[in-house]
């Protein structure tokens, strides 16, 4: 597993950048946007607080 520090997200189009292991990662609506991402059968899980704001991805 992943983990990484969210560096900017966006609710309303649920994006946003993700620094994992040195490199920048973008994703969209659970999907990856970057050149490559951080694993072929990656699992990307959005952890939210109860008051629905982002608090982590979890890459699997």
């Amino acid at each position: 597993m992943i983990q990484g520090t969210i560096r900017t997200y966006s609710d309303a189009v649920s994006a946003g950048v993700i620094t994992a292991q040195g490199k920048d990662y973008v994703f969209m609506k659970s999907e990856w946007l970057s050149a490559q991402p951080p694993a072929a059968n990656m699992n990307v899980t959005f952890e939210k607080s109860h008051c629905g704001k982002l608090m982590r991805v979890r890459i699997e």
